[in-house]
């Protein structure tokens, strides 16, 4: 999964579907709030 966080931020991917969001921990949702919101 640490893979996957850091390829997030720099792929336009960063904005996942509602379902893929709950299956992901709170820890990676708090940090793509900072770049899904820039």
């Amino acid at each position: 999964m640490n893979n996957i966080i850091l390829r997030s931020p720099k792929h336009p991917r960063n904005r996942l579907p509602p379902p893929v969001n709950l299956s992901i921990p709170q820890c990676f949702l708090s940090s793509s709030d900072t770049f899904i919101s820039a």
